[in-house]
């Protein structure tokens, strides 16, 4: 049997690179009601009962519109805006929204890998505004995946940052009395644990 937390990977939307610089494409599928936007203020969204919220694009408020790809023969964009005000009730972030990925809806399991991509891309838009060699403010490009400084032309890309998860157990693998370590903060809610993390 496959894990809950295997699943969010296994159905990858087709990113559709070429298809970012494509003004006259991203229009006509803006267009079109089957395209289905999710709204991402800050790095945060917005469930709707107990499920990620997708909604047609005449439904969006404005911000910037980030190509996520293809699924299902219609696109997907994330719509990135301001961070919410912190007295609105109902966003989320990922840690989050991982219950609701993880449960036993097949779609919302589906819906994983689109969400991980709209909430990376959205950090990244977040923390990356300013040139680094001039300081001018960058301006985005290719559908929300590349910010560009109208000054000096330097082009910033998404980042990879490397991490490692640790899951230290004892005990016979798959056994009935296998134990492993998880460790919690005091800040978070009651009953979620975590593995341990470290990054390099």
């Amino acid at each position: 049997m496959t894990a809950p937390h295997t699943l969010l990977t296994v159905d990858a939307h087709d990113r559709a690179s070429v298809r970012r610089r494509d003004e006259a494409w991203l229009e006509q599928q803006w267009a079109d009601p089957a395209t289905r936007v999710l709204v991402v203020a800050g790095a945060q969204v917005r469930p709707r009962g107990g499920r990620i919220d997708w909604v047609r694009p005449d439904e969006t408020p404005d911000g910037l519109r980030v190509l996520l790809g293809e699924r299902d023969d219609r696109a997907w964009f994330a719509l990135v805006t301001d961070r919410p005000d912190p007295d609105e009730p109902g966003w989320a972030g990922l840690r989050d929204l991982l219950p609701l990925l993880a449960g036993d809806a097949p779609e919302s399991r589906a819906d994983a890998p689109l969400l991980f991509h709209a909430l990376g891309i959205a950090e990244w838009l977040a923390v990356t505004r300013f040139c680094p060699r001039d300081g001018t403010p960058l301006e985005p490009r290719a559908a929300g995946h590349e910010l560009t400084c109208p000054r000096c032309g330097r082009t910033q890309f998404p980042r990879t940052d490397a991490a490692v998860i640790m899951l230290v157990t004892h005990g016979e693998p798959g056994a009935d009395d296998e134990l492993c370590l998880l460790g919690r903060q005091r800040v978070w809610p009651r009953g979620r644990f975590s593995t341990l993390a470290g990054f390099y």
